[in-house]
């Protein structure tokens, strides 16, 4: 399992499962814009849109 977990690293990066809104915005990015070219949602929105009330009460945004 150990060498599983270094493999993934290895591919992936160090710092692959990290969590919030910085370290993720790019791949909501590219969700949203998924999701409306396959005619998923009506409306191309952008992450800050998406996260919106969250961006308002914290500092993860800035």
């Amino acid at each position: 399992m150990q060498d599983e977990f270094e493999n993934d690293q290895k591919l992936l990066g160090a710092n692959w499962g990290a969590h919030g809104y910085e370290n993720n915005k790019d791949m909501v990015d590219v969700f949203c814009a998924e999701s409306y070219e396959q005619g998923v949602i009506a409306k191309r929105f952008a992450p800050e849109d998406v996260f919106a009330d969250y961006l308002a009460v914290s500092n993860d945004g800035e």
